[in-house]
């Protein structure tokens, strides 16, 4: 018995082509009554055999043929259609958590029972699913496997030819608007670059992203999006997760949004397998093992959001819990109603630590919480020094747009402590994805049994960092000394802080700054002729208004500009000078020119019928 509203069956529970009788009842003091619905589930197609011709051949250079034989349904579930695929015998750098090899489809959605494949270096079982006309569907995985030769260039000059040549290969596919060969072509590129032990040489990285990624995002970018290309394209990103970038961070960004514009798909179409959200976050984790730059911080969180998105599309209130793991990130979706969410304590799956929500959360809409915790911490705005891995709690609406708890209580965080420091100070800090950047926006209390204590009024990616007064973290401004004028202009601004007790007998500033012991003591003598120019150069009451070198310099260059553009606009004004700089006076020259060169020629040429019809008329009078 239960209490809800609502009866909510996991997926593959019910038997296909099986007859349901589902029972309400409903009890009120001594009154009941009840209702029943028949269900018949629908059953998917029958099984077939699948062919494939031949059993070997070379990536690139040898087509593969997939055939169906005997896959069968009823006909009111007709017509059906294919998704062909193959499953790698090993896939080092590519296997999912649980040890398995992820599946990676050749083909889209395709209306007949065969189908012509590239395929990339490696052994593979082949394997075809079969959708009925209402989404029903039945994977084949034929009993032998088929093999594709290695290609891979032996120098780093043959695999950029190699490269160049597979470009050729996928304008021409695109053309044709074969997109599915062209993925086919992409596939084999990054399989081949994931392959070779040589640094690979930057041109060819350049033809890969440059030329091949650009062509497939193009078509991504016009495709109509289903669940079955979704799941084409986060295996396109898996394969292309495993390349060399932990130099490149520029190439991972631009990966990083592929994997964004990828999830943002699959919240509004959903995920086909069971092994394309676990898939997604897997290329994610192989991006983040590398550098990437605070600004694609965001495409991260944007991803994770996604594949919550995802995965909750169909689901009702308060009901399954998805877990999808990854070698470094773990998180946990579900779709709830504030009322089960307050008091509650959300985690990731195998997590100690977590959020705790406030006792009193308002609100009636169903949200959408993703917890997620991270087991390293790629997120380094250049700046700070963080103390823990992130973790991170999102909310969104059914519209999958990010929104805040309402309630006047705090959140509290706990975060495991990797490192206890008993000589650090620590602040609590979330990451602000406008300034991409640690921010100090929220309150650390304690450190307890092993964790870090904290609590924020929102919700975001959280983690600790030591304070900086102590540890170097939590900020600060950079300051760039390019001139003299500058440098005077900081520096006695500084020195201002100190009073004569911080000088010397020679009048030298004591400090125990670092960055001090490289300018020559001299510069601070009171005698030096440098010391009473940065004396004249600042005021505290009028520096806003102070005659600097800077900005005398400044305001002579400005006004230099301003002259010249002044200048510049009087000249075009006048119609020769335009007309000279344009061209348009040498062109009317060269027309007026051939013009008078045609009228010498025709009068020339009136000359001559002239003289002969008088010579024609003398020679008959004669």
């Amino acid at each position: 018995s239960t209490t809800g509203k609502e009866l909510v069956i996991a997926p593959n529970t019910l038997q296909d082509g099986a007859t349901y009788r589902f029972r309400l009842e409903g009890v009120a003091n001594s009154l009941s009554n009840y209702a029943e619905l028949e269900v018949v589930v629908n059953d998917a197609p029958s099984a077939g055999r699948l062919h494939v011709t031949p059993e070997s051949g070379f990536s690139v250079d040898t087509k593969f043929s997939f055939s169906v034989s005997g896959a069968s349904d009823s006909l009111s579930d007709m017509p059906l259609r294919y998704v062909f695929s193959v499953i790698p015998v090993t896939c080092e750098g590519t296997e999912l958590p649980n040890g398995k090899c992820p599946l990676i489809p050749i083909s889209n959605s395709v209306e007949y029972p065969r189908f012509d494949a590239l395929l990339p270096a490696g052994e593979y079982f082949p394997a075809v699913d079969v959708f009925d006309r209402l989404g029903s569907s039945r994977r084949f995985i034929a009993p032998f496997t088929i093999t594709s030769f290695d290609t891979c260039p032996s120098t780093p000059d043959l695999m950029t030819n190699y490269m160049k040549r597979l470009a050729v290969i996928a304008r021409a596919f695109d053309c044709l608007s074969d997109s599915d060969s062209v993925r086919q072509i992409v596939n084999i590129a990054s399989v081949s670059l994931s392959c070779v032990e040589f640094e690979i040489p930057e041109e060819t990285m350049s033809v890969y992203f440059n030329e091949l990624e650009t062509i497939l995002n193009q078509i991504d970018e016009q495709t109509y999006s289903t669940e079955i290309f979704v799941d084409n394209r986060v295996k396109s990103f898996l394969l292309s997760s495993t390349l060399p970038l932990s130099q490149r961070p520029n190439d991972v960004g631009t990966l990083l949004q592929s994997s964004r514009s990828i999830a943002m798909s699959a919240q509004e179409n959903g995920f086909l397998h069971d092994d394309t959200s676990p898939s997604l976050l897997s290329g994610l984790s192989n991006l983040l093992n590398g550098e990437i730059a605070a600004s694609d911080v965001a495409s991260v969180f944007e991803t994770l959001n996604g594949i919550g998105g995802g995965q909750l599309r169909d689901r009702t209130c308060d009901t399954i819990v998805s877990d999808v793991n990854s070698s470094i990130i773990r998180m946990r979706n579900q779709r709830s109603s504030p009322s089960s969410l307050a008091g509650s304590e959300l985690s990731a799956p195998g997590s100690s630590g977590g959020f705790k929500l406030p006792n009193q959360i308002s609100g009636s809409d169903c949200i959408n919480y993703v917890v997620v915790d991270f087991d390293m911490n790629s997120f380094d705005d250049g700046n700070s020094t963080v103390a823990s891995l992130p973790s991170s709690l999102t909310l969104m609406d059914s519209n999958n747009s990010e929104i805040q708890l309402q309630s006047s209580e705090p959140i509290e965080i706990r975060i495991p402590v990797t490192e206890s420091r008993t000589d650090q100070q620590y602040v609590c800090a979330s990451w602000n994805e406008e300034n991409a950047a640690w921010e100090e926006d929220c309150e650390f209390l304690r450190e307890e049994e092993g964790f870090y204590i904290m609590q924020s009024s929102h919700l975001t990616t959280f983690s600790v960092l030591l304070d900086g007064d102590n540890g170097g973290g939590g900020g600060g401004i950079t300051i760039t000394v390019s001139t003299f004028g500058s440098f005077a202009t900081y520096f006695t601004g500084a020195t201002e802080i100190f009073g004569e007790s911080n000088l010397d007998e020679q009048g030298n500033l004591l400090s125990s700054f670092t960055a001090l012991s490289d300018i020559p003591t001299e510069a601070f003598a009171t005698s030096n002729e440098v010391y009473d120019i940065l004396q004249y150069s600042y005021s505290p009451s009028d520096n806003d208004y102070g005659w600097t070198i800077d900005r005398i310099l400044s305001l002579a260059f400005t006004g230099a500009a301003i002259i010249c553009v002044i200048a510049s606009i009087m000249l075009l004004s006048i119609p020769a000078v335009r007309d000279r700089l344009s061209g348009k006076a040498d062109r009317t020259k060269r027309v007026m020119a051939r013009a008078e060169q045609r009228r010498r020629e025709e009068l020339e040429s009136l000359n001559e019928n002239y003289d002969m019809s008088n010579s024609t008329r003398g020679s008959s009078n004669f």
